[in-house]
């Protein structure tokens, strides 16, 4: 069977063993979110004054010069700084994708402290022995539970995402599989909201997280009634999102192993084009 190159991404469990590092994370994301706005500033102003848009490669050059004047900006990788840049362009490419389909757009917009929780390295990643080489960090020790699925596979990009208060690496790796082979059989799927039925009769019911939902509603009204800024607040709000996470693992979970099955049976897979939003959209006046 023919090997074919592609890229995997691997979520690990990001574990800071010093106290200066935690800072050292929290200061680049805030520097990084600061970037993320001073750069979408200069793309408004830039087409405000001449309505011309500007590319990814001339706030690069930008960045260059700006890093030559001002030590400070200097003193943070240009791999980040990059990535930085990189994720604003994609976001403009896909606000001019969704005008262009018809859809409603959502242009970027500039982010508070609690909407920017990543920070994006495009280059200079290095994996090796439970360690994660990221320039202007050093060695960072990662976890995964199962193993490392692809340990013969080349870091290419990383992302340090920060979630309910855990940090989080998402590595891109370069790696070699086998093309699997086309079997030549097709198969439908019906879904709803909670389940998914293929035209071989099979069912597969999304795992009940009612419990769960339930105590989530409830953290939400008691995170509702508590004084801002207080620390019981702040306690309830690092529940509630050790919850919420809970259920978006779960769901996610479910989700790869109901495609993983899939498409280890068929070689064609066809999805009716449903509006799961609607779907899922409570009526008017009901809870």
């Amino acid at each position: 069977m023919a090997l074919v190159a592609t890229h995997r991404q691997i979520v690990y469990r990001l574990l800071p063993q010093r106290r200066s590092t935690w800072r050292l994370l929290e200061r680049t994301l805030e520097d990084q979110r600061q970037l993320w706005n001073a750069a979408l500033e200069e793309r408004i102003d830039c087409y405000r004054k001449t309505g011309r848009s500007l590319t990814f490669f001339d706030q690069c050059k930008a960045l260059t010069q700006c890093r030559r004047d001002d030590p400070e900006v200097a003193a943070c990788p240009v791999a980040i700084q990059r990535g930085t840049l990189r994720r604003l362009d994609e976001a403009y490419k896909h606000f001019f994708r969704r005008v262009r389909n018809g859809q409603t757009p959502g242009f970027p917009g500039f982010k508070g402290r609690s909407r920017f929780d990543s920070i994006s390295v495009v280059s200079g990643v290095k994996a090796r022995d439970g360690r994660l080489r990221v320039p202007g960090f050093g060695p960072l020790a990662i976890r995964r539970k199962g193993g490392d699925p692809c340990p013969g596979g080349k870091p290419v990009s990383a992302v340090l995402k920060r979630v309910g208060g855990r940090w989080h690496a998402i590595v891109c790796l370069s790696v070699e599989v086998e093309e699997p082979a086309d079997n030549g059989r097709a198969v439908g799927l019906d879904r709803n909201g909670g389940q998914v039925a293929d035209s071989d009769g099979g069912i597969f019911q999304m795992p009940d997280m009612a419990r769960l939902e339930a105590r989530s509603r409830r953290l939400q009204r008691k995170l509702s009634r508590q004084r801002k800024a207080s620390r019981r607040r702040e306690r309830t709000k690092r529940h509630l999102a050790r919850v919420r996470r809970r259920i978006a693992n779960r769901r996610k979970n479910w989700h790869h192993h109901v495609s993983r099955r899939l498409a280890a049976k068929a070689g064609t897979v066809a999805v009716e084009g449903l509006n799961v939003k609607a779907m899922t959209r409570s009526a008017k006046g009901t809870a």
